[in-house]
């Protein structure tokens, strides 16, 4: 199997880079995968024609996002356009750049529903999609139009974000302090507190005090201590996603989930989570990717391996890569997501069938 070194999993497609810079596309027949001329799914990786530089990509629901190695930013999918006398879908279905040709990109932090989020070489945090309820810039809900912001927009009140996490109408953003910011819709307390805010918010010093890594599901956040592995949840807790047995309540403060001192990097899809631990396993709770009916509260462990070193989820399919630099895939793949060469759907991890 090849070496990747980044892939992302969206709603109903993957995308990935190998060590030559070369990208790679499965998954839905539709504009996001950029590749032209598709008429079926997509069942096993299929390049990305241009140029072999891609250094970062992020898959969401209705687009993609990609980074080549001279910093430009490039897109491709279906794409909102506000104009004052109307609101419209268009169409990229291949990688085409972003027009803002002045500013270098780092990294792509997030690409989510219907936004993505970005980082400067100098640091500093942009956003573009939809900013209805204000989850792009922070600027506060029932905002006046426009909506849907095309070129990526400087995200006011943030400094030395690390990495963005949105979900819907909420947003988080860690700090490299460990500190976290959240912003968008709180019907649930998503946001770490009962209240609304019109800037991003800075979630008090208590739980956890500094966090390593931070995901957004549904209406819930995950969250690990950076210095004592510990594990915490917050927001609702409808399928048992918060990691404890009030299914169906809901909590604004970050709650530590048991007693453990040794989970890494936590990540989130619709209502289920998932952490990865510093011994290479991986952990699931909340509602099973292929069964809505089956709801398991509980940190329970995913698969059999210990070599795992990172993940990827979108929908109900999960990516993740082995210390190897392999990647495999399991979960929901009514599209080919998974990438094996089937539409089967697995309820443990297959290997990505590369040609």
């Amino acid at each position: 199997m090849p070496e990747i070194i980044a892939y992302s999993a969206g709603t109903d497609h993957s995308l990935a880079i190998k060590g030559d810079g070369s990208m790679w596309a499965w998954g839905n027949s539709s504009s996001k995968l950029g590749i032209e001329h598709v008429s079926d799914d997509v069942t096993t990786p299929r390049r990305i024609s241009g140029e072999d530089k891609w250094t970062a990509v992020s898959a969401g629901t209705h687009h993609s996002n990609a980074i080549r190695e001279d910093g430009t930013l490039w897109e491709w999918g279906q794409f909102t356009v506000e104009l004052t006398t109307a609101i419209y879908n268009v169409h990229y279905y291949t990688p085409t750049q972003v027009p803002q040709p002045y500013i270098r990109w780092r990294s792509i932090v997030a690409t989510g529903i219907f936004n993505s989020f970005f980082i400067s070489e100098s640091g500093e945090l942009y956003g573009s999609g939809r900013n209805s309820m204000g989850e792009i810039l922070g600027d506060g809900r029932n905002r006046p139009p426009p909506h849907y912001i095309r070129v990526p927009l400087r995200v006011e009140g943030t400094v030395n974000v690390e990495s963005v996490h949105p979900y819907h109408g909420s947003t988080a953003a860690l700090r490299s302090d460990g500190r976290i910011y959240t912003w968008g819709t709180n019907n649930w307390g998503q946001l770490g507190s009962n209240a609304w805010f019109t800037a991003p918010y800075l979630i008090p010093l208590g739980g956890p005090p500094a966090a390593a890594s931070v995901a957004m599901g549904d209406d819930f956040m995950l969250a690990t201590g950076r210095d004592d592995g510990s594990l915490w949840s917050w927001g609702r807790n409808q399928y048992g996603q918060l990691g404890y047995e009030t299914v169906g309540s809901s909590e604004p403060t970050p709650t530590r989930i048991g007693t453990e001192t040794d989970w890494k990097t936590v990540y989130a899809s619709e209502f289920t989570s998932f952490a990865l631990k510093t011994d290479g396993t991986l952990w699931t709770w909340g509602r099973d990717l292929l069964n809505e009916n089956v709801v398991n509260p509980f940190p329970t462990r995913l698969g059999s391996g210990n070599d795992w070193e990172s993940m990827s989820v979108m929908g109900t399919h999960v990516l993740a890569m082995k210390k190897d630099g392999t990647l495999w895939a399991y979960g929901n793949n009514n599209h080919g997501q998974l990438g094996d060469g089937t539409k089967v759907n697995r309820s443990d991890f297959v290997p990505v069938v590369f040609p």
